[in-house]
Order: structure tokens, then C-alpha cells, then sequence
């Protein structure tokens, strides 16, 4: 069972050629009739709909003609429709909310296995185990699912990389600037 993870530097919301492919990427083992979990628990609820307005007609444009199923999680039935998503993209945003969120389902790990997982800035931040929030301008323990340590929005911020490289932490040092994707395939 091969897992993809595209991590993703931030600003999706942005059109452009990097973005398009981001998308693309994102949905492309995803069966005609099959389903993409839009996790936007880095923002307040209230701020879902909103996103996900603006975002479905994106993501149907490089759905690849597919006719998809687009749904918002929620705390209520999310491990259900973990479960039944072929892909799962994590939105940018506050990366303390959405870790909260996640760290209230212990079994997110194990059920995303098989799946196609994106991430943009703070959804990828949850996803490994270091990362450095710009925002904040502090260290985040992610999840550690990805055994890495990352910074998004990456513009050759050389102290940045040096925080990240002091950690006693032998991970990879995962830099992505915006609008840039990285890719890892985890067999198992």
C-alpha cells in the first residue's frame, strides 16, 4: 500500500502553473466517483463554507474530468469520512488550530495510509514532526507522520534553517518555498 503526501509552501489560493499542478497531483488516483476531504479546521467553522466556495470550482477545473465528490470534514463524522476519502487536502491557515483538531483522532494516522494527503503551509506543518511557523515565529511539534522537519513559505531564510538544523533530531530538513509542492511516498 503506497501513501503520497504533497506538501505544499502555502498560498494555493493563488492561480497560477505550480497551484494548477498542485491540484492535479492531489486528485489524480482519485476514481471517477470517489471523494476529496477538505479539512479546514485551521480556521474558525464559520470561515468553511467561504473556502470552500471559492475553492470547489478550482479543484473541479484539474479534476482531470473526473466527477468528484468535494467534503468539508467535520468533528462529528470525521474518521468516517476519512475513511471513505480517496484523497484529503489540508488547507493553510493556523497551524495550532488544525493541530488540535487532528490530535483529538489518535487513529488519523493509520486510516490515511493508501490515500493521497495534501497539505499547504500548516497542513503540512501537522503532518511532520518539526516545523517552523512564520506567523508565530516558533518550533511546532506536528503529528510526526513524515519523519522531517519542514519550513513553508521558504525564501532562503538562513535563520530559519538553523533552528530547524539544531533540533537533536536526525529528520530531513524540508524546505518549500511558496507555491512549490514536495512529494514522498511512504510503501507500508
Amino acid at each position: 500500500m503506497k501513501t503520497r503526501y504533497l506538501l505544499h509552501g502555502g498560498h494555493t489560493r493563488i492561480p497560477n502553473e505550480l497551484n494548477s499542478k498542485f491540484f492535479q497531483e492531489l486528485q489524480r488516483d482519485v476514481p471517477d466517483g470517489g471523494s476529496v476531504l477538505l479539512v479546514y479546521q485551521a480556521h474558525q467553522p464559520e470561515k468553511f463554507q467561504e473556502i470552500y466556495n471559492k475553492q470547489v470550482e478550482v479543484l473541479k477545473e484539474y479534476s482531470g474530468g473526473k466527477t468528484l465528490h468535494y467534503v468539508i470534514a467535520t468533528k462529528q463524522d470525521f474518521l468516517e469520512q476519512v475513511k471513505h476519502a480517496s484523497a484529503i487536502y489540508m488547507h493553510g491557515g493556523d497551524t495550532h488550530l488544525l493541530l488540535d483538531f487532528l490530535k483529538q483522532f489518535s487513529e488519523f494516522p493509520q486510516l490515511i495510509k493508501g490515500k493521497t494527503i495534501g497539505g499547504s503551509s500548516a497542513g503540512a506543518y501537522v503532518l511532520a514532526t518539526w516545523a517552523f511557523n512564520n506567523d508565530t515565529q516558533e518550533l511546532i511539534e506536528g503529528l510526526g507522520v513524515l519523519p522531517i522537519k519542514i519550513h513553508a513559505h521558504h525564501a532562503g531564510q538562513e535563520e530559519v534553517v538553523n533552528i530547524l538544523r539544531a533540533l537533536p533530531e536526525q529528520l530531513e530538513l524540508v524546505l518549500i518555498p511558496e507555491y512549490e509542492t514536495r512529494e514522498f511516498v511512504v510503501e507500508g
